[in-house]
């Protein structure tokens, strides 16, 4: 089993991710609110608050996408059914998406 973790900056094209998702055969994916680390310490952390020159104007918040597959290949299935769409992870700024291996699963049956 691996771990699929997408995280796209657009969170307007949400909806078009969690399509495709499907369409792979990704299930039980959640979705997450997710801030980047240089936004979130300009803002939140007073000692770093010379960050927010970096940081030019309030971005709306990405999203993390996890899931669960036994698709190795999964990474260059979703690529080829993002760019289908119009989604480019390998474009600046778009997003990425990476697979990691799970040594031991609890799931609870539906």
């Amino acid at each position: 089993m691996k771990l699929l973790i997408i995280v796209i900056y657009d969170s307007s094209r949400l909806q078009d991710l969690l399509t495709a998702l499907i369409e792979l055969d990704v299930r039980n994916a959640i979705s997450v609110d997710s801030e980047g680390l240089t936004h979130v310490l300009a803002q939140e952390v007073p000692i770093f608050a010379g960050l927010r020159s970096l940081v030019s104007t309030p971005k709306s918040p990405c999203k993390a996408v996890l899931g669960i597959t036994d698709d190795a290949a999964i990474i260059s299935k979703l690529d080829r059914t993002l760019k289908a769409i119009g989604i480019e992870l390998t474009q600046p700024e778009t997003g990425y998406a990476m697979i990691l291996p799970i040594e031991g699963l609890l799931e609870c049956s539906e």
